[in-house]
């Protein structure tokens, strides 16, 4: 018998006759998708199936992170990956009741200050999504 996954890898066949590949992620008795942008094309000639071949793996090594990453949330052990899928606040909140819990208040209390500052300059920001001069232009949003 086979074991259930959390997370499986579909096909969606578009208009062009390639297929998309997508996520099906059954988590916590929601589904989500998260489509990959990677794409199957029709294997016309032996170049089109040795790069259906790396997209497919590809696809796979994806895969097979998305289910640690819900391992690891599940078991409780600190998801370092998962990082990029939080916003800047919401790390930087989290640590700063961490750091608060564990006796380290006056380090606690500059990232909460931080996290102030950061809520009107960027709420959304994603800790993936950091882009090279993010440092510069809080620093002038703060002057």
């Amino acid at each position: 018998m086979k074991a259930k996954e959390p997370v499986k890898l579909r096909f969606k066949k578009l208009s062009n006759a390639n297929l998309s590949i997508y996520l099906d992620i059954y988590y916590k008795e929601k589904r989500y998708y998260e489509f990959l942008k990677l794409y199957l094309t029709p294997e016309r000639f032996p170049e089109d199936r040795d790069k259906n071949r790396i997209t497919l793996r590809l696809a796979n090594s994806i895969k097979a992170q998305r289910i640690i990453d819900l391992q690891n949330e599940i078991y409780g052990v600190r998801m370092i990956n998962g990082l990029g899928k939080k916003t800047l606040l919401e790390f930087l909140s989290e640590l700063s009741t961490d750091k608060s819990a564990h006796g380290d208040k006056a380090y606690s209390l500059r990232l909460r200050s931080l996290v102030n500052h950061l809520r009107d300059y960027m709420p959304q920001c994603l800790l993936k999504g950091h882009r090279y001069r993010f440092r510069e232009r809080f620093h002038r949003s703060l002057a």
